[in-house]
């Protein structure tokens, strides 16, 4: 599990791993991180007593440590101490942060050899880099680079897929409604049971609407009130009639009041539930005791159908739906005999819709639609009737219009979307009409937010993507209009969330996530706001929750997994907090369970694979618990957490562990597809199995071993996408299987076979393309192919095709990104893939392109580094490219030699050699570019001041003067000089 921060100290805890041989230079990096009180520094030198063991102790400062600062040299890479430290520090998955102070001559370990460096070695400025190095201190470094980052994309795209086809509770909600959502208008229908599971957890939420009070109802004050009920209809039966009438009235008024009363403050107190039934039930008696002495009385029967109601609502939102069930039938018959009398009036007769109207409701609420669409339908032609020819009044189109959407709310959950639209028509027909005739009455404003959602659905849902966009705004602007005003108001908060949440959901499906982020995060303040008002409403806390679980998956997608695990972790603790105060609550254990396999992911994508396998080994422990009190085996979240949970154990180190867990998933998965042989994406498992172990393979340079397996991961997604007949449907993780084989057969030299693999998934993606090609992650899919594509051409020599790629590669992101700038990770797959296009005009040789290239790589390297401080990629590049724009320079210098532009290569020279310094290659260029112009001082200092210096290849500063000349002389650019330097290295 992550640990809690030392609150004691907040200073950041470093420890050296370094030479003795490098002492002096240690102690000048241990003096600067000292000296602003913002480090804490652990050395061997001063922190280990002479009598302790140095290796128990040593492993203690690693593992109080925050970060290991390993001092790279080549007296630290040839140092047994500083290896065991560092193999301390990775086994024990600390921060590792290599500093160079002098390049190693050979082979650094491996644990290095995958991270970025910073550097301070000789010729650079040293308080820079110490800035460079706290920076990096306070910030979490990616161990690895993001080289299957589109595969995690797919991969979380998939879960939140499947989710769909298990029971949804608590959290889970959010990401099934989020895939339903995106489902484009030609692909399939989610499945019933799909559909059932989301509009579940709605009728939970719904039920579960409800207010704080100061106290509970004592058991003695309702008893009193009984006694005093009682009293009154006793009276009413033994005095004369006067005295009768009027205690009846009293009785009715009494029975009236405290029917309500009661209901009043059952539905918001903790009472147990038996003992609510008992009470209500015993004022149901009572009245029922006053109607049997008085059956002729109208007055007495109102009370007691509307006192049946009030009971019955409380009782639903105790969740005992068939008692509320059979109440409200019974509240139906009283106003049924009501209406048939010859004087009823309108008012009474209104009863009997309003009642149809709530035994639909409860109908729908379990999932009855038959059952709720013929009440709903009884209650909208009793509503839709005007008697005697009269208009409708406000109450009468009101409560029509709140009818006709919950009848539309069936349709709707049952994908009939023209039924929906049609009736959500008249309904916005209806609120419009109020709202410009009546300037007060807030519950007409709470519910017009709602019905404008469930009609922007009906018109998404028939394809008209301009009227649901126009309707979704609409809502929220309705929405936000009635919280500003009413800011306490939990029904009018409720609406404008799911207002918000619903336009930026249609933001996503168009392809905008920054946009949808932008009512993601309203959303979010607005639920924080009502939580710091009130931190223990139940609603409240929920609605929090629900949104820092949204807003969190918009930061993973842009690529902020710190962020997005930050709120997770929220998240979890309110849910645990909600889970303690009701610990049987199977909801409450599935959002718990949910937010552990999150982070858990999120651990995974943050290469924490300590972190992660805490995580999802809880969330596993969590699914065992929860199994127990659910319906069904819940093998689908088992897997998907066992699948991830393989990849952190990789990541780990643990292989032995990961294979076993990864062989026991083959076999589970093998076993359930035995038992619903239907099932495809039982398939999806296998898959991912296969591609887990080759890509561990693949990482332990065993690629032969890695090649089947991918095969048969291809082999299955495959399958799975023929299956479905959908280009969407497994076409992404069809693709990446696809393009994880290339990569592999171009490492294994085999590019021929990999372009035909590599036009396979671009044939996949596009065809997963052209179902929305506003999608910009599905536009970002085609970059890895073109990437790999690159790759290949380069390795079979094919130039002019692996520039178009390239160039290709470059255009699509700079597209992409124009579009979503704030997509981190698309911004450093744009700095890679540039660099990857100037390194393609380096090596052949195309010097003057790649300079270019690198310039523009280190200028936009440094800006993307004051907008995101720390990051290691844009750190890494601005360096990579500064040396490699020195070196084309240098490449270019001696070109516009051969053309005889002895000037000009003067320039191009001596600007390299600013960029590095000691660079011998360009002082070679720049000698000849000094004497071809004339410089013949200068040449000669630089050709005679480096005698006896040997270039990195082993080649002597003499060798590569002669062959110099030799290539100058042979292109018609001898110089009196060179006899002259010949004669006086050959001297020296």
């Amino acid at each position: 599990m992550a640990s809690q921060p030392d609150k004691a100290n907040d200073a950041t805890r470093v420890f050296i791993s370094y030479s003795r041989s490098d002492q002096d230079r240690v102690d000048l990096i241990t003096d600067a991180l000292s000296a602003d009180g913002k480090f804490q520094v652990y050395i061997d030198q001063s922190d280990i007593l002479p009598s302790e063991e140095w290796k128990p102790r040593l492993e203690k400062l690693i593992r109080a440590s925050d970060a290991v600062v390993f001092v790279l040299s080549p007296r630290s890479v040839a140092s047994e101490v500083c290896d065991w430290e560092l193999a301390c520090a990775t086994e024990m998955s600390k921060r590792v942060i290599p500093l160079v102070i002098e390049e190693a001559d050979g082979p650094v370990p491996d644990a290095l050899s995958r991270l970025n460096y910073l550097f301070a070695d000789a010729g650079r400025d040293f308080d820079e880099a110490m800035g460079a190095l706290k920076s990096t201190l306070n910030t979490d470094i990616d161990w690895l680079r993001e080289h299957t980052r589109m595969g995690e994309l797919a991969d979380r795209w998939q879960k939140v897929e499947e989710l769909g086809v298990q029971p949804l509770r608590g959290r889970e909600l959010e990401a099934a409604e989020l895939w339903m959502l995106q489902r484009p208008f030609s692909a399939p229908e989610p499945t019933s049971a799909q559909r059932k599971y989301i509009y579940d957890s709605r009728k939970l939420a719904s039920r579960r609407q409800r207010w704080a009070i100061s106290g509970a109802l004592s058991l003695t004050g309702v008893l009193a009130v009984m006694a005093a009920f009682a009293w009154t209809q006793r009276t009413a039966a033994i005095e004369g009639q006067e005295k009768a009438e009027a205690a009846l009235r009293e009785a009715n008024r009494a029975a009236r009041t405290m029917t309500q009363d009661l209901a009043a403050d059952l539905q918001a107190s903790r009472v147990p539930r038996a003992m609510v039934r008992s009470i209500l039930e015993k004022s149901l008696e009572l009245q029922d005791s006053l109607t049997e002495n008085f059956p002729d009385d109208v007055p007495l029967q109102k009370t007691q159908m509307t006192s049946r109601v009030l009971v019955a609502k409380v009782l639903e939102q105790q969740n005992d739906d068939a008692s509320a069930l059979d109440t409200y039938r019974q509240a139906l018959d009283t106003a049924q005999r009501l209406a048939a009398l010859p004087d009823a009036t309108i008012n009474t007769k209104s009863y009997i819709p309003l009642i149809w109207m709530h035994i639909g409701a409860l109908h729908m609420s379990r999932d009855e639609y038959p059952d709720a669409q013929e009440a709903l339908s009884r209650s909208v032609e009793l509503y839709r009737g005007t008697p005697d020819g009269q208009d409708m009044d406000r109450t009468r189109r009101f409560r029509l219009a709140e009818g006709l959407t919950f009848l539309a709310t069936t349709y709707l959950n049952t994908a009939q979307y023209a039924e929906a639209d049609t009736m959500l028509a008249e309904a916005v027909m209806h609120y419009r009409e109020l709202i410009a005739t009546t300037s007060s009455d807030p519950s007409i404003y709470e519910d017009w937010p709602h019905t404008l959602r469930l009609a922007a659905q009906a018109k998404h849902g028939i394809g008209d993507a301009n009227a649901a966009e126009a309707l979704y705004i609409e809502a929220v602007e309705a929405g936000r209009r009635v919280f500003e005003k009413d800011q306490n108001n939990s029904r009018a908060g409720d609406a404008f969330l799911s207002a918000l949440s619903d336009l930026g959901d249609f933001r996503i499906r168009q392809g905008k996530p920054a946009a949808a982020e932008v009512f993601f995060r309203e959303a979010l303040q607005v639920a924080k706001d009502g939580f710091e008002v009130d931190q223990t409403d139940v609603s409240t806390i929920e609605a929090y929750t629900v949104m820092l679980d949204r807003v969190s998956k918009m930061a993973e997608d842009r690529g902020n997994i710190r962020d997005a695990l930050d709120l997770k972790l929220e998240a979890l603790d309110l849910e645990r907090g909600l889970l303690a105060g009701d610990p049987k609550n199977v909801d409450r254990m599935s959002g718990v369970q949910y937010l552990l396999g999150q982070i858990g992911y999120l651990y995974v994508r943050l290469y924490e694979p300590n972190n992660a396998i805490d995580f999802l080994q809880a969330s596993l422990d969590a699914l065992a618990n929860l199994s127990v009190h659910l319906k069904g085996d819940q093998f689908v979240a088992r897997f998907d957490m066992e699948e991830t949970l393989v990849r952190a154990l990789y990541s780990n180190k643990e292989p032995e562990r990961a294979r076993d867990l990864n062989d026991q998933l083959r076999a589970d998965v093998k076993e359930k597809i035995a038992a619903f042989p239907d099932d495809l994406t039982l398939t999806r498992y296998l898959a991912m199995a296969a591609m887990a172990d080759a890509n561990h393979l693949a990482d332990a340079k065993k690629k032969d071993e890695a090649l089947p397996l991918l095969r048969e991961s291809v082999k299955y997604f495959g399958a799975l996408h023929s299956n479905e007949g959908n280009p969407v449907a497994y076409g992404r993780d069809y693709q990446i299987a696809l393009n994880q084989l290339g990569n592999v057969m171009i490492q294994l030299e085999q590019p021929q076979e990999a372009l035909s693999v590599l036009e396979q998934a671009r044939e996949v993606i596009d065809e997963v393309v052209a179902r929305n090609p506003d999608n910009d992650l599905w536009q970002h899919d085609i970059y890895v192919t073109l990437r790999y594509q690159a790759a290949a051409y380069e390795q079979l020599g094919e130039l002019s095709n692996a520039y178009d790629k390239r160039l290709e590669v470059v255009e699509l992101l700079e597209d992409l990104i124009s579009r979503s700038p704030e997509k981190i990770a698309w911004i450093e797959d744009l700095v890679r893939a540039t660099d990857e296009f100037a390194m393609l005009h380096f090596n052949n040789n195309y010097y003057e392109d790649s300079a270019s290239l690198f310039e523009t790589l280190m200028t936009v390297s440094q800006d993307f580094l004051e907008q995101f401080p720390g990051n290691q990629t844009f750190t890494f590049y601005r360096q990579d490219s500064q040396e490699y724009l020195a070196l084309s320079l240098g490449g270019w210098s001696d070109q516009l030699l051969l053309e005889k532009e002895f000037g000009e290569a003067v320039e191009t020279a001596e600007r390299a050699l600013q960029l590095k310094p000691d660079d011998l290659v360009i002082k070679s260029f720049l000698a000849n570019a000094y004497m071809l112009n004339g410089n013949t001082a200068q040449a000669r200092s630089l050709y005679l001041s480096h005698r006896g210096a040997v270039f990195e290849s082993g080649l002597t500063w003499e060798d590569s003067v002669r062959s110099d000349f030799k290539v100058l002389q042979s292109n018609g650019l001898a110089r009196p000089l060179m006899d002259e330097i010949l004669s006086s290295l050959e001297d020296g």
